[in-house]
């Protein structure tokens, strides 16, 4: 074998290395998935754009709760607004979820079933250990009984675990219909 031949081998050899090296172990993390939870409901459904929400999961505490309501306004998901998930006794729960690491669109789905005006059910939310809610009043927000209305938030996960706790305020249950986990780009920070 030649000099040039034995440059060439030397060369493909630690190109091989370096792209096993590269590879790592062969374990990757998951790309983050959405997930759709249908709170309180005990089967799972799809939804008018075709996705799949699950039936209540990933939870403690709280009570499940089914309506017969009709609600106001348009929803591509209807069914979610007809099953709850509440704190009874003012008491909090909290949603668990397990995802891949990365950054997320939360949105939680509510609509107002029980109170009959503004200022008669009041909680708060956090994702994370950050309160994300406070003094949240879903008659207020979404003008009325039985009318959806999502708030949104952008979160990461850096633990495999989505935290969402929902917290007892000054009045009434903390309450949610629905809670949907997208993958999604979190904002820049503000320089």
């Amino acid at each position: 074998m030649n000099a040039k031949s034995l440059s060439h081998l030397f060369l493909s050899t630690l190109l091989l290395l370096l792209l096993l090296i590269s590879m790592g172990s062969g374990r990757t993390q998951a790309a983050p998935t959405s997930v759709r939870i249908n709170a309180g409901a005990t089967t799972s459904y799809t939804d008018n754009n075709g996705n799949a929400w699950l039936a209540d999961q990933f939870v403690n505490g709280g009570t499940a709760y089914t309506n017969s309501s009709t609600l106001s306004g348009s929803s591509p998901a209807p069914q979610v607004y007809h099953s709850e998930r509440y704190g009874q006794s003012k008491s909090s729960f909290a949603y668990n979820i397990p995802v891949s690491n990365g950054s997320y669109t939360v949105n939680l789905d509510f609509a107002e079933s029980y109170v009959t005006g503004p200022g008669q059910r009041i909680f708060g939310v956090s994702i994370n250990g950050t309160q994300v809610l406070t003094n949240f009043d879903i008659f207020a927000a979404a003008g009325g009984m039985n009318i959806p209305v999502a708030k949104t938030f952008s979160v990461a996960v850096t633990n495999g675990t989505l935290n969402i706790n929902f917290l007892p305020g000054s009045i009434e249950n903390p309450k949610v219909n629905g809670i949907e986990v997208v993958p999604g780009t979190l904002p820049l920070p503000v320089a």
